[in-house]
């Protein structure tokens, strides 16, 4: 329905139950029961609960007779069976015959697209991954529904073997056992049915476990809603979307970490086991201490649900498949037959005899049955349809047009970025929790509750006294995660030039007026229509007829008329009011304000004194103004323990950008004040530039800011979603919102964003100008070209490069070459992992090192996840002589060194896991030192994780 919603024409084509063979469990809780006769001839149907689907031989028969008409064929998978038992087989060799000549493959998750490509011999990419999902609105949590003298556990399954019924029943009396308060709701109907009576009446747990058999679709949410605990005890599935549905009533979901499971939420929505009693009671005991501590929002989980699954979205990728297989030439009969003729010895002959016999059918019936005869399928009304969903089409334009291709190798890559590159594997390398948490106050700071990266402290607002108490409580709260640090970045209030008090709060003035700047002080808290202070002492000694003067970040333009001692005459070039304390810009002037003003002076103590991370210095002009902010940190500028951002924001840090960001950690790309200092239309050329040279520099840079509409609208317009999309390709490490939203700030790829203290006014949707930037970023990286990316930067990198730059090197292109999901970096001064992602690797960046400071500023870095090693070093270098040749290690030493190594890897990987960004048998890379101590690292090792 939402296909046709769209403009397309659908049509369905099913069969009826009367002479099928197999056993079905209908939605409406009938059985039809067909004892089949002769299981290779009639296939098999296999149950479902609450879904009309089942695996039959009603599809692969529809494939064949349409690619016989020459119409184009898709495939959409859902499944992931095995290898091993009679029903695997069977279907594994009727999938590759008719999988042989289909155009394309859709599957719900990665782990079943690899599974159909392995069982198919599929060319991986001819199969794309669009996920299932869910109608949220039918899934709303309703907390009142539970029972506050009860912990419920709901499982919703088919209680058959490969669902993992036999998990489940040994694990009920064990819970039972343990926690007198919890009580199990189990849907579903199957063979393991007798089998959960049997244990209910066994172990006396009538009043505990409750089976409700098979429920209809509009009857599982009320079940749902009851509960607290969804468990899944699966011991197969390609994507499970019942633990969505659970997810999106606010349950906290356990399962079995098998499939694509894994894909499908973020880590803090569920608790993964092992397929084993054991492993699975102790993801419900720590499921039932996370619900016994009240860290569960049942509200903000299906608000995120909402926001991951649409059928909308769904929809939108699925036609983007069709147009381009569309879109793509089709083979001959003569190709058709020896697809099908390479599907097996015996097989491949009988494919051939098939296709064949049903080509000569074809023809017969295009002599009795002439295609002019046959009644054709009405047309839907699309306006019906736009009633029944309510979609709003203008909000969900048809983006049949994007990305038109006219041959398979461009379908590929296009594909790739709006299909195959879904919200799934970008879900895997990084998730953003749309969730704030208060510590201060709701417009002062929100923090987020996942994959935090930096809190940024604005002191253009506040006390020292305030943000103390803010930098305590941010370090508190994350207290309890372990290895994962939070960085604390001070923004400057920096050199600046504001004008003075305004008497009556301001006045209005049309274009033409005439005024006077002055910077007498008498002036300075009674502004008037006639005379505005400015602070600045020198105004008079820069500005000359003709130049401009900016007030309010450019909404008041001035001309200069005429230059006194003591004032500027000026005329307005536009209409406004004029209100007090606004800042002053000064376009194509060269201003000699101080590079730290007094206020800054004290304020870089306060860093020393509180270990902040980094500073966001303001205002930057020249490289003097970095060495002076340096010297001002003492050891901590000194050492690097302070790394310092230089925000460009004028015209002469432009001029002088060269020699800023060699003496700078990083840039910050303030759009806002530079668009004031420069013409608008060539801030985007400033903007590319300063990217470029700070990717090929390898150092990171922000861009800031973006989507400012949102802070009075729900949605961007289409300019500002592009601007943040072009941001992202330019090459940004870190995009920006408003000030007006809270001034948060998105980490590339990671999308791990800075949360900050809000500034005098907030947006009212900051939240869903978070998720919209999200989104925006997700679209634009699943684009990303990575290889062209790497090669044009190593390119342009100077030779011959330090060892750990060629070490980063070799590192992206092995990961590239391997399609490595995780790199993880063994780094003692971060060097390393900023190298590595100054190449751009596809693979998240697992940094593990054992100083915290530098775990906090890796956050700095395109596409890291810092983390912090907290078991003590036992090598002892100093009591072993090393080798006399090169200055090795002891053997003794080396050994210990290998295991402390080893040790490391294995944690790294550890939390990668957790973070979901591998599974289990997929290829990662380590990248390691050969002895301790920094820039010894030389060795680089391709490692697979363990299933």
């Amino acid at each position: 329905m939402h296909l046709i919603a769209l403009g397309h024409k659908v049509i369905l084509i099913t069969h009826q139950y009367g002479n099928r063979q197999g056993v079905r469990y209908l939605t409406s809780g009938l059985k039809v029961y067909y004892l089949p006769h002769f299981l290779v001839w009639d296939q098999v149907s296999f149950p479902t609960v609450r879904e009309t689907v089942a695996f039959s031989s009603m599809c692969h028969e529809a494939i064949l007779h349409a690619r016989t008409l020459g119409l184009k064929a898709i495939f959409t998978d859902h499944s992931l069976f095995g290898f091993e038992d009679l029903s695997s087989i069977l279907t594994n060799k009727l999938l590759k015959f008719t999988l042989s000549d289909i155009n394309h493959v859709i599957c719900v998750s990665h782990t079943s697209r690899e599974n159909t490509v392995l069982r198919a011999s599929l060319n991986p990419y001819h199969v794309s991954v669009i996920p299932n999902s869910i109608v949220s609105a039918d899934f709303q949590p309703d907390t009142n529904k539970r029972n506050k003298n009860f912990i419920t556990i709901v499982v919703t399954s088919r209680l058959v073997y490969r669902k993992g019924i036999d998990l489940l029943i040994d694990v009920i009396p064990r819970v039972c056992k343990n926690f007198d308060n919890v009580r199990f709701f189990i849907v579903g109907d199957g063979p393991k049915m007798v089998d959960l009576q049997q244990m209910r009446e066994y172990y006396v747990l009538q009043d505990k476990v409750k089976l409700f058999g098979s429920v209809q679709n509009n009857k599982i949410r009320d079940i749902l809603v009851e509960g607290d605990i969804f468990l899944n005890t699966s011991l197969t599935e390609a994507f499970c979307i019942a633990i969505i549905e659970a997810a999106s009533c606010g349950l906290l979901v356990v399962s079995t970490k098998v499939g694509g499971i894994p894909e499908v939420l973020p880590s803090d929505m569920i608790i993964f086991s092992d397929p084993d009693g054991i492993s699975i009671l102790e993801a419900l005991k720590n499921a039932i201490q996370i619900l016994n501590c009240g860290d569960i929002d049942s509200e903000h989980n299906h608000t995120r649900v909402k926001l991951m699954y649409s059928w909308d979205n769904v929809a939108l990728r699925t036609a983007q498949v069709y147009k381009n297989v569309i879109d793509m030439p089709d083979i001959s009969i003569a190709d058709r037959f020896f697809l099908f003729y390479t599907t097996g010895s015996w097989a491949g002959k009988l494919s051939v005899l098939i296709v064949a016999f049903n080509y000569i059918i074809l023809k017969l019936l295009e002599i009795f049955f002439p295609v002019d005869e046959i009644e054709l399928s009405l047309d839907f009304k699309i306006d019906q349809v736009k009633k029944i969903f309510r979609l709003n089409m203008s909000n969900n334009p048809n983006l049949g047009n994007l990305m038109s291709s006219k041959n398979f190798s461009s379908y590929d890559k296009l594909c790739a970025s709006y299909a195959q590159n879904s919200d799934i594997p970008l879900l895997q390398r990084a998730y953003l929790d749309w969730k704030t948490e208060v510590i201060i106050k709701e417009e002062d700071l929100f923090v987020s509750r996942v994959y935090k990266s930096y809190v940024r402290l604005n002191f253009s607002h506040g006390t020292h006294e305030y943000h103390g108490s803010v930098i305590k409580n941010v370090r508190e709260s994350f207290l309890h995660q372990k290895g994962r640090p939070v960085a604390i970045a001070l923004d400057t209030k920096g050199p600046e030039i504001r004008t003075g008090m305004m008497l009556n709060d301001g006045f209005a003035f049309k274009t033409g007026h005439k005024l006077i700047f002055t910077t007498e002080e008498k002036y300075k808290d009674n502004g008037n229509p006639e005379k505005v202070y400015i602070d600045y002492k020198n105004l008079t000694k820069v500005m000359s007829p003709g130049k401009f003067i900016y007030v309010d970040d450019g909404t008041l333009t001035f001309k200069v008329v005429k230059v006194n001692e003591d004032n500027v005459e000026v005329e307005s070039m536009n209409s406004g009011t004029f209100l007090s304390k606004k800042g002053v810009n000064l376009p194509g002037t060269n201003v000699d304000l101080p590079a730290v003003s007094e206020k800054d002076k004290l304020d870089l103590k306060f860093a020393v004194e509180h270990g902040v991370d980094m500073i966001f210095a303001s205002f930057i002009r020249q490289a003097e103004d970095i060495h002076t902010i340096r010297l001002l940190l003492g050891e901590a500028g000194r050492n690097g323990s302070i790394k310092i951002i230089s925000k460009i924001e004028n015209h002469q840090g432009l001029d002088n950008f060269d020699e800023i960001l060699k003496a700078s950690d990083g840039i910050m790309v303030a759009r806002g004040d530079l668009g004031t200092e420069i013409p608008s239309w060539k801030v985007f050329i400033a903007q590319k530039s300063m990217i470029a040279k700070c990717n090929i520099a390898g150092k990171p840079v922000i861009c800031a800011t973006q989507m400012q509409s949102m802070t009075s609208c729900p949605k961007p317009t289409r300019a500002e979603a592009s601007d943040v999309a072009n941001a992202v390709l330019d090459g940004a490490d870190c995009v920006m919102l408003s000030y007006f939203q809270s001034k948060i700030i998105i980490k590339i790829t990671n999308l791990k964003f800075f949360t900050v203290r809000a500034e005098t006014a907030s947006g009212q949707y900051p939240l869903e100008s978070v998720s919209t930037m999200a989104r925006i970023c997700l679209e634009a990286e699943a684009v990303n070209t990575y290889y062209p990316h790497f090669n044009e930067i190593r390119s342009l990198t100077p030779k011959p490069l330090f060892t750990s730059e060629t070490i980063a090197v070799a590192t992206v292109n092995a990961s590239l070459e391997e399609e490595a999901k995780v790199i993880v970096v063994l780094s003692q001064s971060g060097t390393t992992a900023r190298l590595i992602a100054k190449y751009r690797p596809k693979a998240a960046i697992v940094v593990v090192t054992r100083d915290a400071t530098v775990a906090r500023q890796s956050h700095l870095f395109r596409g890291t996840y810092p983390m912090v090693y907290k078991e003590k070093q036992n090598i002892d270098t100093d009591e072993l002589p090393p080798s006399p040749v090169i200055g090795a290690m002891h053997w003794k030493a080396a050994a210990d060194w290998q295991i402390d190594v080893d040790a490391r890897i294995d944690f790294g990987i550890t939390e990668a896991k957790k973070l979901g960004v591998i599974c289990g048998g997929e290829t990662f890379i380590a990248v390691q030192g050969w002895k301790p101590g920094s820039g010894q690292t030389n060795c680089l090792r391709i490692l697979m994780t363990p299933n």
